[in-house]
């Protein structure tokens, strides 16, 4: 039993010693790791811009639809009148 923690304790440090790493990221690889990160992130951003504008929008769409039923309503009464008044000559 203590062999095996010893032995956990041994891999947990070997795995978090820092080690000098062979790695090469060719600059065509790193472009298009550049280009999908900012790809990611320009879409995180979109849709985070879309979910806090979503109510603004709609505020608006509410606003101007009430101006625009408003002025039908005006336009529908004017049309009326007209056609009673020239019913009535």
């Amino acid at each position: 039993m203590t062999t095996r923690i010893v032995a956990l304790i041994g891999v947990v440090c070997a795995l978090f010693l820092p080690t000098a790493a062979s790695a090469y990221i060719g600059p065509g690889a790193g472009a298009s790791l550049a280009g999908s990160l900012l790809g990611v992130l320009a879409a995180i951003v979109t849709a985070l811009a879309i979910v806090l504008f979503w109510p603004l929008r709609l505020l608006y769409k509410k606003i101007k639809g009430n101006k625009q039923t408003a002025t039908e309503t005006v336009e529908a009464s004017e049309a009326s009148e007209e056609a009673s008044s020239g019913a009535a000559e």
